[in-house]
Parts: structure tokens; C-alpha cells; sequence
């Protein structure tokens, strides 16, 4: 009877064992999903910012290589002469007329002189050429650079808030609880047909369409929708206002051909433009877009920690 006894305690007590195990096995995978969905909206917040603060980088690097490059061909010349004169001054000195003369070293070193003055001249010639586009560009204010520039900066800004609205859609769950988000229509087989990322941004064209963004002026078309997502929030005035230049003058040099409208002034009255007049914009313009993109990148990164809370979301971005 005790034997029994013992035997069905042991069964019971190895019955408890394997629940408990059971328990901790599921409430640790539980808690490695909880890390592991932590980990991808960690990345998926600060990745976009790491990829704007590169790509404005780059821009600014390429453009103020640009500048600082064509100004140095201006010069290219002058420095091309003084080399062209030393080689046609040390040709003169060992210059033999009657070739018959000289043994073959001699002959080959008069050979190799002769090309080398022939490449100076060529040189030259090409330089002052270059020299010359380059005194008509900057006699234009390198105005096509510039716009460039401009344009690529604004996309820069504009591509930055689709990568986050589209990450957050894609690693924060709790986003898709949100009215607007599921009141969006879409054929069963058109969504099913996309992979992840394509329906987030499927959804933000959806968004976008709703709450009529290409019609809003400056950063009114971010703000609409990151408002949809608890990010919405102020600017510094001065940021604000740059930033509306910005996007209006963007609108201009793309349709406008860098002529100013009716719209553009009527948006920025502040910078007294001439309608019919081209937009000139200068170094000093360009560096405070790039500051205003930068201010308002860094605004948006403020509100993704206070929405967010996390310790670990609180990291250096390079911006």
C-alpha cells in the first residue's frame, strides 16, 4: 500500500514538474517575442533617421565639392602656363637642330621632351576651355547646381517621413488598432498580392489621398500624418518658415523652370519676389534649408522618444 502510494506521489509531483517546465518554456518564448518585437521597433524607428542624417551628408559634401571644384578650375590655367613654361624652357636649352648627330639615349630624351611640351600645350588649351564654362557658370551664380541641390534636399526630407511612417507600420503592432489606418479600402486580392512593405506604403499613399497632402504647404503635409500617428507636434517658427520656402521655390525650379509664380509668392511674401522673375538662390541659402531639414528631423526624432519611452530608443543619431 505505501509503495503505491509513493509511486502515485511521484507521478504527481513529476506531473507538477513538466506543467512548471511547460510555463517557463511558453512565458520565456513569450518574453523573447516581447524582445525580439522590441528590437525590430528600435530598428525601425531610428533606422530612417540614421539613412536622412547619410544621405544629407552626402548631398552636402557633393555640393560643396562641387562649388569649391569649379571655382578651382577657374584657376587651372595660370598654373598650367608656369608648367608649360619650364618644359618649352628646358626643350630650348638641350634643343639639338641636326638630329643625325645624337646617339639614341640622347635622341629618346629629345624625343621624350618634345611629347611632354606638346601635352603641356594640349593641356592648356583644354584648361583655358574648361576655365572659361567654369567663369560662365559662376557668373550665373552656379545657379543650376544649386537648384539641384534643392531639389534632391527636399526629396531627401520627404522620403525620410515615408521611411518612418512605413516602418512604424510595419513593427508597431499596436499602430494597426488605429480608426484611419482601418477604415482604409483595398480589394482582398490587390493587398494580398503585396509584400510587407509595399501595403505600408500603400497605406500611406491611402493616407495621404484622405487628407489631400499634396495640397498643404510646407512641412502641413508631414505634419498631417505623422498627427495620425502620435507624432505630430511644433517647429520653431524660423524652421518652419525655411522649410515652406523650401518646398515652394522645390515646386518652381521642377515646373517653373526656376521662375517664380503667383503661388510661390503669394506663400513666401516675405522674400519680395518678382513674379516671372528666375529664383536666384545662393550658398547662404542652400546651408539654411539644409539646417531647417536637419532641425526638423531632429524635432521628429524628440517626439518618437517621448511617444515611445524606451531607454533603449534613446541613442545618438548622426544627424
Amino acid at each position: 500500500m505505501s509503495k503505491e502510494v509513493s509511486k502515485k506521489t511521484t507521478r504527481k509531483i513529476k506531473a507538477t514538474h513538466k506543467k512548471a517546465s511547460k510555463k517557463k518554456t511558453s512565458k520565456t518564448k513569450t518574453s523573447r517575442k516581447r524582445s525580439s518585437t522590441k528590437k525590430r521597433l528600435k530598428y525601425g524607428l531610428m533606422q530612417p533617421f540614421e539613412v536622412c542624417g547619410q544621405r544629407l551628408d552626402e548631398l552636402l559634401k557633393t555640393y560643396e565639392l562641387s562649388v569649391s571644384g569649379i571655382g578651382l578650375i577657374k584657376t587651372r590655367p595660370d598654373a598650367l602656363r608656369k608648367l608649360k613654361k619650364n618644359v618649352d624652357e628646358d626643350l630650348s636649352k638641350s634643343w639639338v637642330a641636326d638630329w643625325s648627330k645624337l646617339d639614341k639615349a640622347s635622341l629618346d630624351s629629345q624625343l621624350n621632351k618634345l611629347a611632354k611640351a606638346g601635352e603641356a600645350d594640349l593641356n592648356l588649351r583644354e584648361a583655358e576651355q574648361e576655365a572659361a564654362q567654369a567663369k560662365e557658370l559662376l557668373s550665373k551664380g552656379l545657379l543650376l547646381i544649386h537648384y539641384q541641390t534643392l531639389v534632391l534636399l527636399w526629396s531627401i526630407l520627404e522620403s525620410f517621413v515615408h521611411i518612418l511612417i512605413s516602418n512604424i507600420l510595419l513593427y508597431d503592432q499596436k499602430i494597426k488598432e488605429n480608426d484611419k489606418i482601418r477604415k482604409i479600402k483595398i480589394p482582398l486580392g490587390d493587398f494580398e498580392a503585396l509584400d510587407a512593405q509595399e501595403r505600408s506604403y500603400f497605406i500611406i499613399r491611402e493616407l495621404e489621398h484622405q487628407l489631400v497632402a499634396s495640397q498643404q504647404k510646407g512641412i502641413g503635409r508631414f505634419e498631417d500624418l505623422l498627427n495620425i500617428f502620435g507624432l505630430g507636434g511644433g517647429l520653431k517658427e524660423t524652421y518652419r518658415r525655411d522649410l515652406l520656402e523650401l518646398q515652394q521655390i522645390r515646386h518652381v525650379i521642377i515646373h517653373r523652370r526656376g521662375h517664380v509664380d503667383r503661388k510661390l509668392s503669394k506663400a513666401c511674401p516675405w522674400l519680395k519676389l518678382k513674379i516671372n522673375s528666375e529664383i536666384n538662390i545662393n550658398r547662404e541659402g542652400i546651408k539654411k534649408y539644409f539646417k531647417a531639414v536637419t532641425e526638423y528631423a531632429l524635432e521628429i526624432l524628440k517626439r518618437i522618444v517621448k511617444k515611445y519611452s524606451s531607454s533603449k530608443i534613446k541613442k545618438k543619431v548622426k544627424i
